[in-house]
């Protein structure tokens, strides 16, 4: 539209443009008429609004001495307005479907009170970063909806720096400091976690839970070289989900709290456990009621962790590791592996109790630990012991 300038409405309907090469005049823009037969198609702003569908496929730009410009499309959309810019789409709130794959330059940041969803849509978001200091792709401060329909979806950090050799840093792909849910998709960081100091690590993490919350409810959180998911404080729920990553629980209050239902946990990091949880002085929790664990969960202070291991399904390395007094009181590891070769956690048959309320899985045990003038309460069932009694008990 001649003489527009960006100031007088256009519109259109089921605009398309598909295997078309464009032909123009070399130039900068503003130059006496230099690019006046290249236009382009914009939306999302109140005096530019494109309508119904629009596609664009496999359109190149020929200019006259030969050069091919970059061609600028839209990177995302919510409801019918087009962003060509994502951190413009995520001030705007509500749920972004992304439209191609997006090279962040700088952080995206979620605002405090703003309600997002990325529906990455099989695009990916990604950045590579030479870090020097701890740095965060995705900060959110707000409410952060990540899903993928397809399945594809991705969410790429790669920290290429070495950082300061003198202090303890790390780089994030996602800095959680608000409401994060992860429906599906993959999160993921693929920096080296390199030593920069003589007491210091560059941790690199997949998502760092620093404060708020985090319910990851399927996808893939990979870290590779060190750790998927680092909880600081808050709570972090994982019902589903691969975790290609230690899961670390590094407390600095009393606030930390891991929740696993389910998922699938593979080692890395600390002592090559799936799941470990370093107290710090402070009394975490951690509740696993399912999963699958290939190796061991570990914690440095297990008198100081609140919380049990009640469910899950184990690797024989990951029964054997774990340590006993991370399992609940009234369940233990099966005897034997199921359909799928994992040991799981199962209820205790107690078979008598004494007036304490205290149970045992045999009558011997019982016999052996009631006291004289305690009563031993046979539980249901049929058995058969040969054992001598020399105390007064009833």
């Amino acid at each position: 539209a001649e003489d527009n300038n960006g100031t007088q409405p256009i519109s259109g309907s089921n605009l398309s443009a598909k295997d078309v090469v464009i032909k123009t005049y070399t130039g900068a823009y503003g130059d006496s008429y230099a690019n006046y037969a290249l236009g382009y198609l914009y939306g999302g702003n109140p005096t530019s609004k494109l309508t119904g569908t629009l596609s664009v496929e496999n359109v190149t730009i020929t200019t006259s001495n030969g050069e091919t410009p970059e061609v600028n499309d839209a990177v995302a959309q919510i409801g019918t307005a087009i962003y060509f810019d994502l951190q413009s789409a995520v001030n705007a709130g509500g749920e972004i479907k992304i439209l191609r794959d997006v090279t962040l330059n700088d952080t995206l940041a979620i605002p405090a009170g703003k309600a997002v969803t990325l529906d990455l849509n099989g695009k990916t978001i990604s950045q590579e970063k030479a870090c020097t200091a701890s740095y965060s792709m995705i900060e959110n401060n707000g409410s952060l909806t990540i899903k993928d329909a397809t399945g594809e979806g991705k969410i790429s950090f790669k920290d290429t720096g070495a950082g300061d050799p003198n202090a303890g840093w790390g780089s994030y792909t996602i800095h959680n400091s608000g409401t994060l849910v992860v429906e599906n998709g993959t999160i993921e960081h693929l920096g080296e976690q390199n030593q920069v100091g003589k007491a210091f690590a560059h941790t690199t993490l997949a998502i760092f839970q620093y404060s708020g919350s985090t319910t990851i409810n399927g996808g893939t959180i990979s870290t590779p070289n060190y750790r998927s998911i680092r909880l600081w404080s808050g709570d972090v729920t994982i019902n589903g989900g691969t975790f290609d990553g230690q899961v670390w629980v590094h407390c600095v209050n009393d606030t930390a709290k891991m929740t696993i239902k389910g998922g699938n946990f593979s080692p890395n990091g600390n002592d090559g456990s799936s799941v470990f949880v370093n107290n710090s002085g402070y009394k975490a929790e951690l509740a696993v009621t399912g999963g699958t664990f290939e190796t061991k969960i570990g914690a440095n202070d297990v008198d100081a962790l609140a919380g049990a291991i009640t469910g899950g399904s184990f690797t024989e390395a990951a029964k054997n590791g774990t340590n006993a007094a991370l399992i609940g009181k009234d369940v233990k590891f099966g005897d034997t592996v199921d359909a799928n070769g994992y040991y799981v956690i199962v209820e205790k048959n107690y078979v008598a109790e004494i007036v304490d309320g205290e149970k045992y899985e045999s009558l011997e045990e019982a016999f052996e630990a009631a006291q004289p003038g305690n009563t031993v309460t046979i539980l249901a069932g049929d058995y058969t012991t040969n054992v001598d009694v020399n105390k007064a008990i009833t």
